[in-house]
């Protein structure tokens, strides 16, 4: 063996490089037990434990704090956690460049850029910009319609072309989302959160925020979402200002949809005088509120009804209905009303806000105020903002505010002034609340604006959600001011760093989110721990079993390569999910094809009469060249799936790329230098027991001339296949799909049928619904309310699915998973897939043509490996529904049909190879090529089979051992890896035949 000194002294480095970097991992594990026990199992008391001794030296001179980032870390689907894709609005960014222009050709370009980048992603700059060219092919955006403002001025001017303006928006843009990242991070390191993980994705608009340990994903979503805009503003009072406005905007959409209102003309009069007003208000209040007490009052009386209970609630029904079709806007926006006195009028109650709207119907009415028709009837200074909701709130409802706006389009005072925000409790009440403090300039505006004010209230906003509405009793001078609200210390915490972290040039919004909870953490360690070692212990088995000593060696080379392997993701930082649990499963099973390779070409040279140390030299070089290209192939997928991959996805892909690497070094050079130890010393190592050493030895199986046979039961597989998709098609995930799934614990069995039915009842739509794993744990898909932006529709759909089980079953589940992804996302989730499909292939392509010099070869293994995929696909479709775990298209199922074309592509390459070599050896002589080939591949049969069986038998494992969360992987790795093999002796080789006989056919012809 060549350089073998030199090969002996980087193993022994790579082992103590490896040591030294797990020896952090064993530490930090070391120093939390202890921790765990001094605190008496006591977590929180453990954790401030260790937060005392962040900064204390512990370890090889580096603290606590150091010993933990140097520790391999565990992925959110395997210690749980919150992971969030914020997507910077790139459109309120333009508005602000533009100060919030109001020129039609500027805003149809927004609005049509909006619905192109929803439909087919791009960049949105240049999708704005190529709308403004459709729009109007003379607008000049250095213009005051466009950019060209005092804002702006010192950067555009009115001399610049199109093109050089819009390069300037760009910058302009580019210097936002850097901001947003740069505040995002501010406030999360405020937060508190353990090893936290953000990531600007470049060339994007999107932030990756990874926050393992939370508990609390509502107070999260709050703290990241928002662009800190604190402004001020003037109020509308409730009724005596507002409503008579609503009533009119209330009749004419009636008028709209062809009814004629309830409502009293006199509610809605045209004239608006401060005299009239009260009068028709009071009018209209009383009507309303008598509306609701009719209705309230046969409500009762149906419950008491007896026998004509269906009667009296179809009647209740119908009058509900009547309702709703002549007073939409009443219907969805409930007037704030009280009474003095039991058999007194109703009144409006005092105050800013005019009304109050369930979660879910408050998408319906923003579209109902900002209808084209009704814009003449409302005030041309109102702006209506809807009200922050507490966490102590349980209801599902918010309070509508009216806010003032000056001509100018600003609120008088931003929080631009504020210099300090901070945790205080109120002098009269002791609840928390946020103390702010301005600076001289803020002081001078506040002191004015409540001086106008007294007696009214101002609106205190965060990014148009009114969090406090005070009341102005007395002109406040010093800059000081406090935001009142329903408060707990966290939120009222969560605020104030919100404003001192810095204001965000545009919100940043949570397109996509995945929620762990710790207990399916656990148990997807769990998991993956049983499917690891039970994997391993079968593949130690089975090589020891049918290579005796040598297998035996490779069993040795197996474990260091898992050692090389954690010790080389510890060093680089990587993250271990579950998928890369995996990737790690996956390559004990592959990681012995090396070694199998080897054995099976000394078997030959012994058998071929060679002494035992040339036999063993001979078989490593021959093996040198199929071990090489097959691994390179499968390597070429593992780096296509970490380029196009995210997440999950590139902890797999990372596993797999560094465990291809240290399984060659260990399988070839580890194992060698065993070999040349014992060889030394005169002892031989046996590969095989009398039991193993002759099967498929002689075999001689005609592949080649059953080639059509097979052609014909392949052909018939992919028609079956093709239709079912055509029929049928296939289930999606969220992330394909876009929408939110739940995964929920119950602590019985339920019904999917059940749940289905209760949950459409609530949003009038029905979800996907499947059992998940064990019968009293469900998935529930849903699309409901994707498109909604609006920071409380998260928590309301969960809140809504969890409410309707909580019914249905007696008991609230428990959301032990949860996931959202915006249609947006969804679609560049898809391009991806796709692309790194077509991609993938090409590269291997290429490297065949460029490896074997022959066209044919890559022609033949990607027929193979379209004929994988097809099965692979083929089966997800026809078995949807049927199989009792999911078969959903997503990112899981895309890295593992990428990994299947590795190791397919690894099976044929190996095949090529001695075809190749056997062409060489009897090219010249009188065998055609069907001879050779049908040798070929009878030679390399033993390999095949035994490389199949140990990756099937570890693929059997994972799948029944791995977890619900990879079952679908494991399950198209499992068929994909028995169809591979299949490809390989009955499609590629015979393949490759016909082409080479019709190339020879064209080549007579010509001559």
């Amino acid at each position: 063996m060549q350089n073998k000194g030199a090969i002996s002294f980087f193993a022994i480095l790579l082992t103590l490089v490896c040591l030294y970097e797990l020896s952090f991992t064993w530490m930090s594990s070391r120093i939390e037990k202890d921790a765990m026990e001094y605190a008496g199992g006591d977590s929180l008391k453990a954790k401030n434990y260790l937060d005392s001794i962040a900064g204390e030296v512990v370890y090889l001179g580096k603290t606590y704090s150091e010993v933990k980032e140097k520790e391999i870390n565990l992925g959110l689907d395997l210690k749980g956690g919150m992971n969030v894709m914020l997507e910077v609005s790139v459109a309120d960014v333009l508005r602000t460049l533009s100060n919030n222009s109001q020129d039609p050709t500027f805003t149809k370009a927004l609005q049509q850029a909006s619905a192109e980048q929803k439909k087919n992603g791009g960049d949105y700059v240049t999708l704005f910009y190529n709308a403004v060219k459709q729009i109007d092919p003379n607008a000049k955006l250095s213009s005051p319609a466009f950019f060209g403002n005092k804002d702006m001025q010192s950067r555009v001017n009115s001399k610049m072309t199109n093109d050089e303006v819009i390069n300037v928006v760009r910058e302009q843009v580019k210097s936002s989302i850097d901001n947003a990242y740069l505040v995002i991070r501010n406030r999360i390191d405020k937060f508190g959160v353990t090893q936290p993980n953000i990531q600007r994705l470049e060339g994007s608009d999107r932030i990756l925020v990874e926050l393992p340990g939370v508990k609390d994903p509502e107070r999260v979503r709050k703290l990241l979402q928002g662009a800190a805009k604190l402004e001020f503003w003037e109020t509308y009072e409730n009724g005596q200002e507002i409503w008579n406005s609503l009533e009119a905007v209330n009749k004419r959409i009636a008028e709209l949809n062809g009814l004629k209102p309830a409502v009293s003309d006199s509610a809605a009069a045209n004239d608006t005088t401060q005299a009239a007003s009260a009068d028709s208000a009071s009018k209209a209040v009383a009507q309303a509120a008598d509306s609701a007490k009719s209705l309230a009052e046969k409500l009762a009386s149906t419950k008491d009804s007896g026998a004509k209970g269906a009667d009296s609630a179809a009647a209740l029904k119908a009058d509900q209905e009547k309702f709703r079709k002549e007073n939409p806007l009443l219907a969805v926006l409930t007037q704030k009303v009280y009474q003095e006195k039991a058999d007194g009028p109703y009144l409006y109650s005092p105050g800013p806000a005019i009304g109050l709207s369930l979660i879910k119907d408050t998408g319906r009415v923003n579209q109902y105020l900002r209808m084209p028709e009704v814009e003449g009837l409302l005030p041309g200074d109102v702006r209506f903002m809807w009200g922050v909701k507490s966490s102590k709130d349980k209801t599902q409802v918010l309070e509508l505010f009216a806010v003032k706006v000056p001509r100018d389009g600003r609120p008088k005072l931003t929080g631009d002034h504020v210099v300090d925000a901070r945790l205080a409790y109120g002098q009269l009440n002791n609840r928390p609340e946020v103390s702010m403090a301005m600076d001289g300039e803020g002081a001078r505006i506040w002191k004015k604006m409540t001086g106008e004010n007294v007696k009214r209230s101002i609106a205190i906003t965060l990014d148009e959600y009114v969090y406090s509405a005070p009341t102005v009793q007395q002109e406040i001078a010093g800059g000081v001011s406090q935001i009142t609200g329903d408060f707990s210390i966290k939120e009222a915490e969560d605020l104030a760093n919100i404003l001192n972290s810095g204001k965000m040039d545009a919100p940043a919004r949570i397109v996509q989110e995945a929620v762990v909870g710790p207990s399916l953490g656990a148990e997807a360690i769990q998991a993956g721990l049983i499917s690891s070692l039970v994997g391993l212990l079968l593949v130690f088995l089975f090589m020891a079993f049918y290579y005796s000593g040598g297998g035996i060696v490779a069993d040795i080379a197996l474990i260091t390569n898992l050692f090389f392997l954690m010790g080389v993701m510890a060093s680089l930082g990587a993250v271990l999910t579950l998928p890369g649990i995996a990737g790690i499963v996956l390559t004990i099973g592959m990681s012995v094809d090396a070694n199998v390779l080897i054995y099976e070409r000394i078997r030959e040279e012994l058998a071929a009469g060679k002494g035992y140390k040339l036999a063993i030299a001979d078989g490593y070089k021959n093996a040198y060249s199929a071990i090489i290209d097959s691994n390179v192939t499968t390597l070429l997928t593992g780096v296509v799936l970490y380029v196009f991959g995210s997440g999950p996805i590139q902890g797999f892909a990372t596993t797999l790329v560094i465990g291809i690497c240290t399984s060659l070094f260990a399988a070839i050079f580890i194992t060698r230098l065993i070999f040349d130890f014992f060889s030394g010393r005169n002892k031989q190592l046996s590969f095989s027991i009398p039991l193993t050493a002759n099967i498929l030895k002689d075999s001689n199986f005609d592949f080649i001339n059953q080639r059509r046979r097979f052609y014909i039961i392949s052909l018939a597989v992919i028609v079956l296949g093709l239709g079912s998709m055509y029929v049928r098609g296939f289930g999606y995930g969220v992330d394909f799909e876009g929408g939110r799934s739940y995964v929920l614990q119950f602590d019985k069995p339920v019904s999917s049928e059940s749940a289905r039915q209760a949950i459409y009842k609530a949003i009038k739509q029905a979800p996907d619904v499947k059992i998940y794993g064990g019968k009293n744990q469900l998935q529930v898909t849903t699309d409901y309310m994707i498109g909604d932006e609006s920071l409380a529709a998260d928590s309301a759909v969960s809140k809504i699915v969890v409410g309707e089980l909580t019914k249905l079953t007696g008991k609230e589940p428990v959301i032990i998973l949860a996931n959202k992804v915006e249609p947006t996302v969804a679609n560049d989730i898809k391009d991806s897939a796709i692309l790194s499909v077509i991609f993938s292939l090409l590269i291997l392509f290429a490297y065949l043509l460029i490896r074997f010099r022959k066209w044919q070869y890559g022609v033949g293994a990607i027929a193979a490996l379209a004929y994988v995929v097809i099965f692979i696909l083929s089966v997800f479709s026809i078995f949807n529904g049927i199989l009792p775990f999911s078969l959903d298209i997503d990112q899981a199922f895309i890295a593992a049909i990428l990994t299947v074309v590795g190791y397919s592509i690894n099976d044929t390459v190996v095949i090529f190879d001695r075809i190749r070599e056997y062409l060489g050896q009897h090219g010249s002589k009188s065998e055609d090529m069907a001879t050779i080939i049908n040798n070929a591949l009878n030679s390399t049969l033993s390999r095949t089979v035994v490389t199949g069986l140990t990756t099937i038998g570890v693929l059997i494992i994972l799948f029944f051992f791995g977890g619900e969360v990879i079952r679908g992987f494991s399950f198209a790795m499992l068929i994909g890896v028995i169809v591979g093999t299949y490809t390989s002796l009955f499609v590629a080789s015979p393949v490759v035949v016909d082409l080479f006989r019709r190339s020879a056919k064209n080549e007579k012809k010509a001559e």
